[in-house]
């Protein structure tokens, strides 16, 4: 089946990972229901690049925290939100708040999560991060 080429949302969000620095990635969140093709985030180093540098299947994403806050001051005031999966945590920052519940809600609601959710192990959250 052809991937739908209709992706979710486009933008140009920063992940990080522990002990690395923030990179800024271009970002498709692809729901893949319509094709049978899973439900996928992928990221690539910009909107010109053709190959994702990784492929995040949402089939495997266990919860999504939004609103979260570091203590470090070149992360505060930041928009951050993270998507746990199996394997990793994936750390991202939004460029406002509206921006990250956009976020945040889509992959929620690809995932089949709510804040009703947290007895089934599947939440949305706010945490504070060292």
């Amino acid at each position: 089946m052809q991937r739908d080429t209709q992706p979710c949302h486009r933008k140009v969000i920063n992940p990080v990972c522990s002990k690395r620095t923030w990179k800024k990635r271009w970002f498709i969140l692809r729901s893949g229901r319509m094709s049978g093709d899973p439900d996928v985030l992928e990221y690539y180093k910009n909107d010109h690049s053709k190959k994702p540098i990784r492929v995040i299947d949402l089939h495997f994403c266990e919860q999504v925290d939004a609103g979260l806050t570091f203590k470090k001051k070149e992360f505060q005031d930041s928009f951050v939100f993270d998507i746990k999966t199996i394997d990793r945590t994936f750390y991202l920052v939004a460029e406002t708040e509206e921006e990250m519940n956009k976020w945040v809600r889509s992959i929620c609601q690809i995932c089949g999560f709510n804040q009703s959710d947290e007895n089934a192990g599947n939440k949305i959250h706010n945490t504070e991060i060292f």
